[in-house]
């Protein structure tokens, strides 16, 4: 019985032992674990993540670097100088309005604002007429040397979601991208030269 005794001794696994195994197979668990979760959460985002809605966010918009989509008049005067004219419309043939009350067209060598008592909301900008103009937003500006192609580098989706309308559908191709990541009904649309490929207007459109 001693020499039993003694045997089991000498095969009984010593806490040192119990130790390091534990150690290793808990080392083996994290490599298994590292190689397939980074594979394994990649896929998951790319499943749970749908294609970003693309947008130009109306607020953060800005006429020359300087100038907001919704600014007071004085301010226009100060950085645009005088106004070309100010044209009061006929209100039956205005179909939608940024403003609520009665307005007046107020233009800027090629910019169109629409006038509220002492405040002006964006409304359109044609690039032959304001060469030297410019909207911008984040890092983005657009002009009359933006091409379709620039376009398309930033707006894939919108930029396939094409739409052709009016007298000139053989000459120009109309964009339109949302005001915002919620769901809205105004949006941009850029018009661009089918021929030369460069922009030539952007209006603020307004659903009625």
């Amino acid at each position: 019985m001693a020499g039993l005794s003694s045997e089991s001794q000498f095969f009984k696994p010593s806490s040192n032992y119990n130790m390091k195994s534990k150690l290793l197979l808990t080392l083996l668990c994290i490599f298994i674990f590292a190689c397939h979760t980074p594979e394994t959460q990649l896929s998951a985002v790319h499943k749970s993540n749908p294609v970003t809605k693309e947008y130009i966010r109306w607020d953060s918009v800005k006429l020359n670097g300087s100038i907001s989509m919704v600014s007071s008049f004085n301010m226009a005067l100060n950085r645009l100088g005088k106004p070309d004219s100010t044209i009061v419309p006929d209100y039956n043939d205005v179909s939608a309005s940024y403003w609520n009350g009665k307005f007046k067209y107020c233009y800027f060598r090629g910019v169109q604002f629409e006038k509220y008592r002492d405040s002006i909301a964006f409304s359109s900008i044609n690039f032959s007429k304001s060469p030297e103009w410019f909207l911008s937003y984040k890092n983005i500006k657009f002009n009359g040397k933006t091409t379709i192609d620039n376009f398309k580098k930033l707006f894939p989706i919108s930029a396939e979601k094409k739409e052709l309308h009016g007298t000139s559908i053989d000459k120009n191709q109309w964009i339109r991208i949302d005001t915002s990541p919620d769901q809205s009904d105004d949006a941009w649309i850029f018009l661009f030269n089918r021929d030369t490929g460069k922009l030539i207007s952007v209006d603020h459109w307004i659903d009625d």
